[in-house]
């Protein structure tokens, strides 16, 4: 690698951390971008970047809310050691491998796709997109028999449909996901047979953990110890 280049990296560094946490913001409201560096003004904060967007005054923000940080201390073991109780329902070993129609490029395809149908219809908290993905790969896990390729959107936009139920206030309704997210392709007696499907396949076992559950855990750590 070119070591001016390096140098820019390096240089550049604060910026693109900060950018982490705008990136982090978005999934929890208790997740706010910080000052990694403790620098309050611009002429202080400016030497650490050349681009023109670090020069602005960072505002001094909490790490962790008051009642956030006594859940931690009271409950922060249990917390983690459920996550790693659950953590088998979001590992797959042989994923997609029973599929011969449904490769890993066409499910990738999908969960793109499923992001910007959730940035579409506003949704707030990801863990509706991720817990979708999980319910999909839970479903297609546990299929004895080879699904067609045709069957993926459905079965993408049931399981969206179920995790909004489980965790929205204000859930999808069913018309959305037939005529706004599939051109009415699909009635919705197909749709609710694929929930029921779905359902069982997982065991109507709705959550699971994800990487993002494990990713704002270590950072509520992180920022409970500094």
């Amino acid at each position: 690698m070119n070591p001016l280049y390096k140098i820019k990296l390096i240089r550049d560094l604060p910026l693109k951390r900060d950018d982490i946490f705008d990136f982090l913001s978005q999934y929890s409201p208790n997740v706010q971008p910080v000052n990694p560096y403790g620098v309050t003004s611009p002429e202080q904060y400016s030497h650490m970047s050349t681009s023109a967007e670090s020069n602005k005054p960072n505002k001094h923000v909490n790490l962790l809310r008051a009642d956030e940080t006594k859940y931690l201390e009271l409950y922060s073991k249990e917390q983690f050691e459920d996550l790693l109780c659950n953590e088998h329902k979001c590992q797959f070993p042989n994923l997609m491998e029973n599929q011969k129609e449904i490769s890993r490029h066409l499910r990738a395809s999908i969960i793109d796709w499923l992001f910007e149908v959730g940035t579409k219809l506003n949704i707030d908290d990801k863990s509706v997109i991720f817990q979708a993905i999980n319910l999909m790969d839970r479903y297609y896990d546990r299929q004895e028999t080879s699904m067609p390729y045709k069957d993926l959107q459905l079965t993408a936009v049931t399981s969206l449909f179920v995790s909004s139920k489980n965790l929205e206030v204000e859930p999808l309704d069913l018309s959305t996901c037939c005529k706004t997210l599939c051109f009415s392709k699909y009635s919705k007696i197909q749709f609710l047979k694929k929930e029921c499907e779905i359902r069982k396949a997982t065991q109507y076992e709705n959550e699971a953990p994800s990487v993002l559950d494990f990713m704002m855990f270590y950072m509520r750590m992180v920022k409970f110890f500094v």
